[in-house]
């Protein structure tokens, strides 16, 4: 099968695991529902997505932009009734076993943990309530899980040697715990793929190559002036942006010059993080991925394990290949690698 991207690919495997983990297994062979979150997960993207650098600047107006997203889309209102219609039945029908039958198996899913342990607020229903979340929840694992994913497959794709590394790794580390060589994707637990030290090395490095410019935008709350050590001031109240393109390629903003541990540094080298074992979530000076500092995304840790797990399975059941190099974008407001893919099913061969 050939796809155009394989952005398309990923976002319906992890929309599809995203309403199984909040939903449960219903809800996740409701295909319409499934599609509908893909396609509220990438026009919103696209709405609150800055489409102009000044945004950037203007926290306000950014949010203001994504209140008014979310009040005024016709796309979020079809989400939302879709949504209702699907987990009316399913809160209807836990609530009266929650009340009337002791012997009732749970389900083992994020909904079922809302209805337990938390009550809406006194204006609003409990289905609205129940609706918020799944809302809120899907569009924070669908987008950022979909894109990083993508962008590392995409490396791989780049450099098919490394699909062959990944699977030898993938089986030792997988005999090392005591699997058998007739292993399923339920082995891939957290403890699992955070041995596969290049995996963790190809994720760490293709996130540092990731095309973002200004990223981590602070507001520096001093009553003083702040100068850097370059002699920038930074005054009371100024918003500050990282460079996170130059950070992660040492290079200074406007510089023609060309050293050699620069060069090395614009290379993607996927054995760079091999050795020092350092985590694809950990931030440090010179890796922003997730942000900076006691604001930095909460989940990365959580949401890598994620990635890591899809690009394990994909990798164990599917083979795949670029039809031509893809292309890494670097210019601004252009986020995700290129190129059309050839992909099918992996027929499973037990090796001794």
């Amino acid at each position: 099968m050939e796809l155009e991207n394989f952005h398309s690919f990923i976002e319906h495997v992890v929309a599809r695991t995203s309403i199984f983990t909040l939903l449960g297994q219903a809800a996740s062979e409701n295909d319409e529902l499934v599609e509908n979150f893909k396609a509220t997960v990438a026009d919103t993207a696209k709405k609150v997505r800055p489409g102009s650098t000044w945004l950037t600047w203007l926290p306000g107006v950014r949010q203001w932009q994504m209140w008014y997203t979310g009040k005024t889309s016709r796309l979020v209102r079809r989400h939302r009734e879709i949504l209702f219609e699907t987990i009316t039945p399913i809160v209807q029908h836990r609530l009266q076993e929650m009340k009337s039958n002791p012997n009732w198996e749970k389900p083992d899913d994020i909904m079922q943990d809302v209805l337990e342990k938390f009550e809406p607020p006194p204006h609003m229903d409990r289905i609205t309530y129940i609706a918020n979340w799944m809302s809120t929840l899907s569009f924070s694992s669908i987008y950022p899980t979909s894109e990083t994913a993508t962008l590392i497959l995409y490396r791989l794709a780049q450099n098919p040697h490394l699909i062959g590394e990944l699977l030898e790794e993938q089986l030792q580390v997988v005999r090392d715990a005591g699997f058998g060589d007739d292993y399923g994707n339920d082995v891939f637990t957290p403890e699992i793929v955070e041995r596969c030290n290049l995996l963790n090395s190809i994720c760490r490095e293709s996130l540092r190559l990731k095309n973002e410019s200004l990223s981590v935008p602070r507001i520096y709350i001093g009553e003083e002036d702040f100068a850097l050590s370059n002699g920038t001031i930074i005054h009371p109240g100024q918003m500050v942006l990282a460079n996170v393109f130059c950070a992660h390629r040492k290079t200074l903003a406007g510089s023609v010059e060309m050293s050699d541990e620069i060069a090395e540094m614009k290379r993607f080298n996927p054995y760079r993080y091999l050795q020092c074992a350092t985590p694809s979530y950990r931030i440090m000076e010179d890796y922003l991925p997730f942000g900076y500092g006691r604001n930095a995304c909460p989940g990365r840790a959580f949401g890598m394990q994620i990635v890591k797990v899809l690009i394990s399975i994909i990798l164990k059941d599917y083979k795949f290949a670029a039809v031509e190099d893809p292309s890494f974008p670097i210019q601004d407001r252009i986020f995700l690698p290129q190129g059309k893919i050839i992909i099918e099913k992996r027929k499973r061969i037990l090796r001794t």
